[in-house]
Order: C-alpha cells, then structure tokens, then sequence
C-alpha cells in the first residue's frame, strides 16, 4: 500500500476515533443519557463546537436542570430568547457551512 494511501487511511481512523470519543466515554461511564449522546454523535462531524459540549457532558453526568430554567426565565423576562436562538442557530449554520 503506498505511503499516501496509508496516510489517508489513516487519518480517517483518527478522525473517526475522536468523533465517537463523547460516545465511547458515555457508554464506559454508564451516562443515564448515554443514548441520546451515541444518537448525537454523528452530528459531532459538522460541529467541533458540538463534540466539544458532548464530549463535557458524557464526563459529567450531570444534569442541572435549574441552572437552565435560570437562563430561560431571564431571557424570558427580557425579550431576547427568540434572538438568542436566532443567533444560536446561525452559529450553528455558518458552522456547518464552514465545514463543507
């Protein structure tokens, strides 16, 4: 097999070896959400920011679900929920763009 061709195989091995890490860590720790974030995985490929939340949550395990409803009644009470998730959401897509 010539030297570019194994370099290539390679690499993808690599690349696919850190986007199902968040999976692998979930799965070893028995995350009570190790499912939704094996379901998440793939999606990690368009994203890094994405595997880097993934990846932090299938350490954690810890679901804070107070701190949200925090975030949530005060982008509430001020008006700029639908702007952040705008926002949320054209980071998302410039991502994604960038990638391809």
């Amino acid at each position: 097999m010539p030297y570019k061709a194994l370099a290539i195989v390679a690499l993808v091995v690599f690349v696919l070896a850190i986007v199902g890490l968040p999976a692998a860590v979930a799965m070893i720790r028995n995350h009570p959400e190790r499912r939704l974030i094996y379901k998440l995985t793939p999606l990690t490929a368009l994203s890094f920011i994405l595997w880097g939340v993934l990846l932090a949550w299938a350490i954690t395990g810890i679901r804070d679900d107070a701190v949200m409803s925090r975030l949530f009644a005060r982008a509430r009470r001020s008006r700029y929920l639908p702007t952040m998730i705008g926002g949320l959401v054209l980071v998302g897509m410039v991502g994604t763009a960038l990638t391809l």
